[in-house]
């Protein structure tokens, strides 16, 4: 469990630090200026409207990739939770489940893209999509819950006789006295 969430952990920690440097380089280029670059006209115009196209964006807009991994977490988790299930129950097909919801992911996610591309409302429904797909992934992580092999607790035990205790008698000599000593 603890590997899927490292893989979505390190992900969302990956994402968001592009997220901040692509933010400090549209900082820093709206007070530069691009003339001094040597840039061509072509090239000159196409930078100041990528600029001008980032800060022309919704602010939550940038959010949506931290909306993305968050709802990645379950999904890597419950990836890796099916994995487990290979070695903790010795059945392959639990890595085979595995393969296919994550390509059933993937694929939806990119069949989509290629058919919402052009609308407004694209990027929302891409991430109601994913966190359809989140949930379903929970439910997994639920489900394989109770997977867990159930290791005999004291009740399934037999009862055990303690040991009876006889104290012996100690003789108490100056040698004995003289071995309790801290030296």
């Amino acid at each position: 469990m603890l590997a899927g969430a490292g893989h979505g952990g390190i992900e969302a920690i990956f994402l968001a630090g592009l997220i901040l440097l692509g933010f400090i380089n549209a900082v820093v280029s709206q007070s530069m200026d691009f003339t001094t670059l040597g840039l061509s006209p072509d090239q000159l115009a196409e930078a100041q409207g990528q600029i001008s196209a980032y800060w022309s964006t919704p602010w939550y807009m940038s959010l949506m990739g931290f909306v993305e991994r968050l709802f990645a977490l379950p999904l890597h988790i419950a990836l890796s939770v099916m994995v487990l299930q290979v070695f903790t129950h010795k059945q392959v097909r639990w890595l085979w489940l595995a393969i296919l919801w994550h390509a059933v992911v993937d694929g939806v996610a990119v069949f989509l893209v290629y058919q919402w591309q052009g609308y407004d409302w694209y990027a929302y429904a891409m991430e109601g999509v994913i966190g359809v797909f989140a949930l379903i992934s929970l439910g997994i992580l639920f489900a394989l819950r109770q997977l867990e092999p159930v290791e005999p607790g004291p009740a399934d035990l037999p009862p055990v006789d303690p040991p009876a205790f006889i104290p012996q008698p100690i003789e108490e000599t100056p040698e004995t006295l003289d071995k309790t000593r801290f030296q």
